[in-house]
């Protein structure tokens, strides 16, 4: 089961409440457990387990949003892959954001090819 990995992700979420009182202007939280359960195990209790915790993550840190007053301030993208199913397509992240003005570098460590 991925109790390490939901352990993982709960530290990545402790850390980005603990940033709120700077008000960071923008913070990317990844929440990898989908995508590697999906990968590891085939047991739908695995990824059912993941699902909640992605979920509980993710509203632990709109409480700490909504406690500090910043929830009005606050944008979501919640992005996911593809799941386990074929990809005969990519969407080029820095392209997409830069051709709105945003500038983005990928890193090796992020290729999506």
């Amino acid at each position: 089961p991925p109790r390490d990995l939901i352990e993982y992700e709960r530290r990545v979420v402790d850390a980005a409440i603990a940033d709120l009182p700077r008000r960071p202007r923008v913070q990317w939280v990844t929440l990898a457990t989908l995508d590697a359960v999906s990968h590891v195990s085939r047991d739908p209790d695995d990824y059912s387990l993941a699902l909640r915790n992605v979920d509980a993550q993710i509203g632990r840190y709109r409480e700490a949003s909504a406690r500090l007053g910043q929830e009005s301030d606050r944008v979501y993208a919640v992005v996911s892959d593809h799941g386990v199913t074929p990809v005969r397509r990519n969407l080029d992240l820095c392209r997409t954001l830069g051709s709105v003005g945003v500038p983005c570098r990928r890193g090796s460590s992020a290729q999506a090819w």
